[in-house]
């Protein structure tokens, strides 16, 4: 939210669900911009009335890549940090609204059993990436290359990702 006034329309909007008990969630897309805020955002969101707060590290859009703004491994860990930290202090429902690749969660936070531990990534089993130079990819996290759309063809390439889909 940006802008004059937003947040403050925002919140009345926010009220009104609350009073009327509707369900429903506060997503916050983190970036850059705003990745320090995570706690004060869901601290501000529970003072609301809040009961689910939900923290999703920005996707790639491919049409307007951002890269400049692009969380890093490290960022996104401190995202998953702060959503456990929230859980802990306030006793909120948290989650981030996609599937990350598991090897993104520390150690001590993959034993908790938190909602978006439990969605299973798709990476080579329903969706790959292609990168602009044409090298594939189970997803757009993973740096491994199984081919290149411009010297085989795309069904010999997802055969090679057979371990993904019965690994």
């Amino acid at each position: 939210m940006t802008g004059n006034g937003n947040f403050r329309q925002f919140s009345k909007k926010v009220q009104k669900l609350v009073k009327k008990n509707v369900h429903f969630t506060v997503n916050m897309v983190v970036n850059k911009n705003n990745l320090m805020v995570v706690r004060e955002t869901a601290i501000k969101m529970i003072g609301l009335g809040v009961k689910r707060f939900v923290a999703t590290p920005m996707a790639l859009n491919v049409l307007y890549p951002d890269f400049k703004h692009f969380l890093s491994v490290k960022d996104i860990r401190r995202v998953i940090k702060d959503l456990v930290w929230v859980k802990k202090n306030f006793g909120i429902y948290i989650d981030i609204m996609e599937a990350l690749p598991k090897c993104v969660f520390p150690k001590d936070i993959r034993c908790l059993g938190l909602n978006f531990l439990k969605r299973k990534c798709q990476a080579g089993i329903t969706t790959m990436a292609v990168s602009t130079n044409g090298d594939i990819r189970p997803c757009a996290h993973n740096p491994q290359v199984y081919g290149n759309i411009f010297e085989e063809n795309l069904s010999n390439v997802w055969e090679k990702m057979f371990d993904w889909r019965n690994g």
